[in-house]
This record gives C-alpha cells, sequence and structure tokens, in this order.
C-alpha cells in the first residue's frame, strides 16, 4: 500500500486507539468491544511494546518476531 510519508510514519497513543477503536490499554491483543466493532469492523488487532518484544517490526511493513 502506497502512503504519504507525512501519514505513513504518524505514531499515537495507545488511548487514542483504545478511545477510537475500543480494547484494553495494556493487553497486547485486545479484545474490541462490540459497540465499536460495530462501528469501524476491525477485531483483530495487535499492540506490541518493543521493552516486552524488541524483535518486533519496529516500522509499518517491518519483519519482526513476536514470543
Amino acid at each position: 500500500v502506497e502512503l504519504d510519508e507525512k501519514i505513513k510514519n504518524v505514531m499515537v497513543p495507545r488511548a487514542f486507539i483504545s478511545d477510537t477503536y475500543g480494547g484494553n490499554l495494556r493487553q497486547t491483543l485486545p479484545m474490541i468491544k462490540e459497540e465499536k466493532l460495530r462501528i469501524h469492523g476491525y477485531d483483530n488487532w495487535m499492540m506490541v511494546n518493543l521493552d516486552f518484544n524488541p524483535e518486533s517490526p519496529q516500522h509499518p511493513g517491518y519483519p519482526g518476531l513476536f514470543f
């Protein structure tokens, strides 16, 4: 997917993702609330933290490992 560099590398806090799309602030694989799922349809999220998963992808589209 080709994206403008201005939006491709935008970082947002977990609180924004949780408030907008639903889910827990701390879980790696958050469960999305049904009410939010009906709005946006996205139910497959993975929120890795490099402090706990240092081999995770560090940029969109980059390879990585999750243990």
